[in-house]
């Protein structure tokens, strides 16, 4: 068995490490493209994940924004009852003071 340090042997990926893995997976990715397509000098480990973190934000927030252009450009938030068709979020119809 080849030697492995304590420390290594010893340490797991926990729930919080793995979600902040794939928080900062678009930003890193983006990051590595803009270092290869652009002419800049060497760039320090604090500027690239810094430029990390503000890409991955950058593309949260353009995904976020298609998914409500694309939610309200198709309907679908009609369907679903929020479109004021006169049904609360639930889908069941709101009742009437006649009804109640």
């Amino acid at each position: 068995m080849p030697w492995q340090h304590p420390l290594f042997t010893e340490m797991e990926l926990s729930e919080f490490s793995l979600r902040l893995l794939l928080l900062f997976f678009p930003g890193v990715v983006c990051a590595y493209v803009v270092d290869a397509l652009t002419i800049h000098r060497r760039r320090s480990e604090f500027e690239f994940l810094l430029n990390s973190l503000v890409l991955g934000i950058a593309s949260y927030l353009v995904y976020r924004m298609a998914m409500f252009s694309w939610t309200r450009l198709s309907g679908h938030a009609r369907d679903q009852g929020q479109g004021g068709s006169g049904q609360n979020p639930s889908g069941v119809p709101a009742k009437t003071k006649e009804q109640s």
